[in-house]
């Protein structure tokens, strides 16, 4: 049988917009990866994104090889850590190109 999966959806602000990390806990082990992070503006249609939100998630879990791309680990936090220190590393590369 194939891996069975919890979504589960973690809410923050950065400052400038609604953080939305959507994690996965794969439930034969219980570790949790993070699947996509999305940012919610104020004049976003807050219906419209939260349909794209889940289109995506959808798209994802669609392709059967999909979390062998995730990282897992062994808690939520860790997994929402290890995201953002590679997405932070990711944009901090895309500014400097742009310079």
């Amino acid at each position: 049988m194939a891996d069975l999966y919890r979504e589960h959806r973690v809410f923050g602000h950065n400052g400038e917009a609604m953080v939305i990390r959507v994690c996965f806990e794969r439930l034969s082990d219980g570790q949790f990866a993070v699947a996509h992070t999305e940012f919610v503006r104020e004049d976003d249609h807050l219906g419209d994104r939260m349909i794209e939100i889940g289109n995506t998630t959808a798209e994802l879990l669609v392709d059967p090889d999909q979390p062998s791309l995730w990282d897992f680990r062994s808690s939520l936090q860790d997994a929402i850590s290890a995201h953002d220190d590679v997405f932070s590393e990711f944009v901090e590369r895309i500014q400097n190109a742009q310079h």
